[in-house]
C-alpha cells in the first residue's frame, strides 16, 4: 500500500478519559458490578 508523502506526519489527537467507571442499567435494573471503559470526550 502506498501513501502520499504530504500526509506522512499527519495524526489526530482526541481528548479522552481513561478507565472511567460507569453504571449499567439493564431492563430498568442497575447492575451491581462495576464497569470501566475509556471514553472519547
Amino acid at each position: 500500500m502506498r501513501f502520499s508523502n504530504q500526509h506522512k506526519d499527519y495524526f489526530i489527537v482526541l481528548p479522552f478519559e481513561r478507565e472511567k467507571e460507569y453504571a449499567v442499567n439493564y431492563k430498568e435494573t442497575l447492575l451491581r458490578n462495576k464497569f470501566y471503559a475509556d471514553f472519547i470526550v
